[in-house]
């Protein structure tokens, strides 16, 4: 279909219509109807094709003045512009089953025949008559059809050729997103165990100084309880040594604060240790929520991999047919090109014909010039002879007379015959012939 009735085409589509012959249905085809407006020619089109046999290619251009031709012959209630509206929206019901459409083929046309059924008798809405597509009108078709498959071809290997570079940038991507991981986790095991063994160490530091200083405490404390009990018996033998006593409990007073002077620092300890704890903990929760996010876009970037391959393999599939449509269509046009040759060879021997034709012809009308000259020299050697002649002899020279004037009659409705002929043969090899399977 060439670019000027792609602009002007306002209906398109495949129908799957059964093929009558003579009223002998045949098979179904699936056919491509297609109706395009002309509207700079007041021309709507009508165009019937089978995509898959080039020769099944019927058309017909309808001004106003066939359309009244048709309107008149079938009793249509409508006009030219309502025509198309009215012929589109039949096909839409035959898309959806519901309006019945058949085609009747009938040597160099067919016609398409929407019609209706009832319980008891078939209704035909409307007929319409198209013509076999000229041999050059196919050609053409089939050289676009070519270019559009060869365009599609090219579209789809630059976009596989584009899939494959993305392809291979995502495949990268992907490698360098694992190593990326790969090292955050390796720094995140470093970092992990160089926390570990730290807290390790921090911990058996605290527990032996908490240890050493608790068994320090213990045994004062046992000393400050043994002390007690003494201070208690010697207060209890020895009332005058109070001054000693009182010694004694600044002595525990002095002690008790060291110790809660220790114990404090403990509790420094702890929290500091406790702080680097937590710092620690964020740091190992700040490179959990990295490692998270760089799966998500590790599984992200797989799952956009493996959706590329599947179009990847799509596209070659797409490629695989297209090529084989095209080794058809080669095959088809070279088939084409040698019924055109044969075409060609037949429409030599028809004009030879007619050339042979054409000299016998003019043979014959020599032949008759001739006789006419010797039939009017015979009349005039009559008029000349006529009175040296009886009746008798004029009788048998006027029957002479009679058989020439027959056998010129003969010969002029050979002639007549001949040309009659002619004109047949020179119409069928000027008109428009179908191909040949």
């Amino acid at each position: 279909m060439c670019s000027k009735e792609l602009n002007n085409c306002v209906y398109r589509k495949d129908h799957l219509v059964p093929i009558y012959e003579k009223n002998r249905y045949l098979e179904d085809r699936k056919l491509n109807i297609a109706i395009c407006d002309f509207q700079d020619r007041d021309v709507l089109q009508v165009k019937v094709r089978d995509q898959s046999d080039f020769s099944f290619n019927y058309f017909e251009d309808m001004d106003m003045g066939d359309f009244e031709v048709m309107r008149n012959s079938q009793n249509l209630d409508i006009n030219f512009l309502e025509f198309k509206t009215d012929l589109i929206d039949m096909l839409n019901q035959h898309q959806k089953d519901e309006m019945h459409l058949k085609v009747e083929l009938s040597q160099n046309k067919c016609t398409l025949v929407f019609y209706g059924k009832s319980k008891i008798k078939i209704i035909v809405y409307l007929t319409v008559d198209l013509k076999l597509t000229n041999q050059k009108e196919i050609f053409s078709e089939m050289n676009n059809n070519l270019k559009q498959l060869q365009e599609i071809n090219e579209r789809l290997k630059w976009q596989l050729s584009q899939s494959k570079s993305t392809i291979k940038d995502k495949e990268k991507q992907i490698l360098e997103t694992m190593q990326l991981k790969k090292n955050i986790e390796q720094e995140f095991l470093n970092h992990l165990s160089k926390v570990e063994s730290f807290f390790n160490n921090k911990i058996c530091e605290i527990r032996d100084n908490l240890l050493t200083k608790l068994t320090l405490n213990q045994k004062r404390l046992s000393k400050l309880f043994n002390d007690l009990q003494t201070v208690k018996s010697e207060s209890i033998l020895k009332s005058d040594s109070s001054q000693r006593l009182l010694k004694t409990m600044e002595s525990l007073r002095i002690e008790t604060i060291e110790n809660a002077t220790i114990i404090n620092e403990l509790k420094t300890e702890n929290s500091a240790l406790i702080s680097a704890k937590n710092t620690y903990d964020k740091i190992i929760n700040d490179l959990n929520s990295k490692i998270q996010d760089l799966d998500k876009v590790n599984s992200i970037l797989q799952s956009k991999n493996e959706e590329l391959r599947d179009d990847l393999e799509k596209v070659s599939v797409i490629i695989a047919q297209k090529k084989e449509t095209n080794d058809e269509l080669a095959r088809d046009l070279v088939q084409a090109n040698q019924m055109l040759v044969n075409f060609n060879n037949h429409y030599d021997k028809k004009v030879k014909q007619i050339e042979d034709l054409n000299n016998a012809l003019m043979l014959k009308d020599q032949y008759i010039q001739e006789q006419r000259v010797k039939t009017n020299e015979l009349l005039n050697e009559f008029e000349e002879y006529k009175t040296k002649f009886s009746n008798e002899e004029f009788i048998n020279l006027k029957h002479e007379n009679t058989l020439k004037n027959n056998k010129i009659t003969e010969l002029e409705n050979t002639v007549r015959k001949l040309n009659k002929m002619n004109n047949i043969l020179t119409q069928k090899v000027s008109g428009q012939m179908p191909f040949n399977h």
